[in-house]
């Protein structure tokens, strides 16, 4: 039995809500999730997810580690979020820590009333373990890194995941398959049988809250969902090697081309996460 602390009944409602989306609501003629919320309730505060235990469907939590399972319902509350965007044509990137507006009919009603996007977003950073991001929803105070952030000057960056869904929408490039693989070190773009390198180490370190940079991830993700959802075929790429220093390793008749190329891009930018104000105190 894993048994996650919740802390508090927003948190509590938010999970509950997932778990009833799961049996009675967005999935409930889904057989792949019914795996899922047999074994996973909440209790009081606590959710409790029975890992072990099979009974007339085959158990999806068995052998994940309690890390896995928080990401896991991290995850679903917030495609619950994404799904009630989609239902009433909210745009996407209300996807935010200070959105206060309720999530109506999808989450809420029986420990607490109502539940906002904040307080769906407070719980997924809490059950990512993002430490100085959670506490700011109904329950707790507003996050303290939102108005250095709002007080920013405005500056476009374009994350590996745009230039994907650029690529993809060149008419030129139609006819071509195209596949981008990312790392902390370099970027590997691929475009029909030409294979183009990007050296990161070359990129301008740039401090920005700790809470942008979690955003710019959210982003990246949202967008790798998006471009599955409309047929674009993604996946990670996991057999590339890599050196000890975090770099290329080029093999011969395999993924990677003997014709790569590498790219001197200038302009690039590498955001790296600080914590700032009262994050600091509450670490």
């Amino acid at each position: 039995m894993i048994i996650i602390p919740l802390g508090n009944n927003t948190r509590a409602e938010v999970i509950s809500s997932v778990i009833g989306q799961l049996s009675d609501g967005i999935w409930e003629n889904s057989g792949a999730m019914k795996k899922y919320w047999m074994y996973a309730h909440v209790n009081g505060t606590n959710l409790e997810v029975d890992d072990e235990k099979i009974d007339r469907a085959p158990n999806g939590f068995r052998g994940m580690t309690e890390e896995k399972v928080r990401d896991w319902f991290a995850n679903k509350a917030k495609q619950v979020v994404k799904i009630y965007f989609e239902d009433y044509h909210i745009p996407s990137n209300h996807w935010k820590r200070d959105n206060n507006e309720d999530i109506i009919d999808y989450m809420g009603g029986h420990r607490v009333p109502e539940i906002s996007v904040a307080d769906v977003y407070e719980c997924y950073d809490y059950l990512k373990q993002r430490k100085g991001k959670y506490s700011y929803g109904k329950e707790g105070v507003d996050i303290s890194a939102s108005e250095e952030i709002n007080q920013m000057n405005e500056e476009t960056l374009f994350t590996a995941a745009a230039v994907l869904d650029l690529l993809r929408q060149i008419d030129e490039l139609s006819d071509k398959d195209i596949d981008v693989f990312d790392n902390e070190s370099f970027a590997l773009i691929t475009i029909g049988d030409s294979q183009y390198r990007i050296d990161y180490n070359q990129a301008d370190s740039v401090e920005v809250p700790e809470a942008a940079v979690d955003e710019v991830t959210d982003i990246i993700e949202d967008t790798y969902d998006e471009l599955g959802a409309s047929g674009v075929e993604y996946e990670e790429v996991n057999d590339i090697q890599v050196d000890e220093n975090g770099d290329l390793d080029v093999v011969e008749g395999g993924l990677i081309k003997e014709t790569l190329k590498t790219l001197l891009v200038g302009g690039l930018v590498r955001l790296t996460g600080k914590l700032v104000g009262d994050d600091v105190k509450r670490k």
